[in-house]
């Protein structure tokens, strides 16, 4: 509950000018795709992002990966990365950021 009172989604925070470009406004929905999977998002304007950076916190959503609910528990980014590719060969570790996603306005 302490939590839900901050928010019952995750956004994707993106710097207003993209949003405009795009076509956007905070609260619209978006469809992120990255090599290894997509997901839908409640997008969010925010001033202090540079151009051409998203930023969208994980460990949301329900035990249902669809996107049904968005607003209601957000989305799991997990789903926009891979296990099998696109990992730190050092430590083994999946790259969880800078992860390149194309995005395309939910009608």
């Amino acid at each position: 509950p302490a939590l839900a009172k901050k928010g019952t989604t995750n956004p994707a925070y993106f710097n207003p000018e993209d949003l405009a470009a795009l076509g956007l406004k905070s609260g619209d929905l978006a469809r992120l795709t990255s090599p290894a999977g997509s997901l839908t998002a409640v997008v969010e304007a925010a001033d202090d992002l540079r151009p051409g950076v998203i930023s969208m916190a994980h460990s949301w959503g329900g035990l249902d990966i669809s996107d049904q609910r968005v607003r209601e528990v957000g989305t799991p980014t997990n789903r926009l990365v891979s296990t099998s590719r696109g990992y730190d060969p050092t430590t083994g570790m999946v790259v969880q950021s800078a992860i390149p996603v194309s995005v395309t306005p939910v009608a």
